[in-house]
């Protein structure tokens, strides 16, 4: 019996083993590390063969260039993964959109926005709008019907909520509750759309005022 009892002994500590070096593999600072040295190897075999070969001097630096582009390309897809990462865990998890502003901040921003026709009235009051931007979803059937309103002006509009509190495009997708000209509006289309056009300086003016 002892032996077996070393034998799961070791297959426990192959187990942990197997789960730090997975962990350790994973790691941001590691997988950086590994470009790094695959970037080295890769520029000392590129040197190396361009000597043997008696090129000129000035031939070492094409080679260069494509592998530090190739670097970063490689270097900007582990950040775009792990951003796809966050986002799905932040859709998953959410259940308000959590702003945190004093009430009478978001009634003048929803009568700035009203008298600028930006806001469908007969469909969403300065109820629904507090409601949406600050309540859970459960409590609430409220909704906000943005109208006549840009890409670029509703991202103004929303980045001032997302850099106070962090709140991120996804999130208000996931509401459900916010429309622009009846659609629900998406992350993408924010993050896209909402940099082709940029807003008048009226609007921003009238929109900066509203906040502290």
């Amino acid at each position: 019996m002892k032996i077996i009892d070393k034998i799961a002994d070791w297959l426990d500590s192959f187990e942990e083993f197997k789960n730090r070096s997975k962990r350790w593999y994973l790691s941001e600072n590691t997988q950086k590390l590994l470009v790094l040295a695959m970037f080295l190897i890769l520029l000392s075999a590129v040197f190396y063969n361009l000597y043997e070969a008696g090129l000129s001097w000035y031939w070492y630096f094409a080679p260069i260039i494509l592998i530090v582009f190739v670097v970063f390309l490689i270097l900007g897809k582990i950040t775009q993964k792990k951003r796809k990462i966050k986002t799905k865990e932040q859709i998953h998890t959410v259940e308000t959109i959590g702003v945190n502003f004093n009430r009478p901040i978001l009634d003048n921003l929803f009568h700035t926005l009203k008298n600028m026709d930006k806001i469908d009235v007969e469909k969403t009051d300065v109820d629904d709008f507090y409601n949406v931007l600050t309540l859970p979803f459960e409590n609430h059937n409220s909704e906000i019907f943005f109208i006549s309103i840009t890409w670029g002006e509703l991202r103004y509009v929303l980045e001032k909520f997302k850099k106070r509190f962090g709140i991120g495009y996804a999130v208000f997708e996931t509401s459900k509750k916010i429309y622009r000209n009846k659609l629900l509006i998406t992350a993408k289309a924010i993050s896209n759309n909402g940099l082709r056009t940029s807003p008048e300086d009226y609007f921003i003016e009238r929109i900066d005022k509203c906040f502290p």
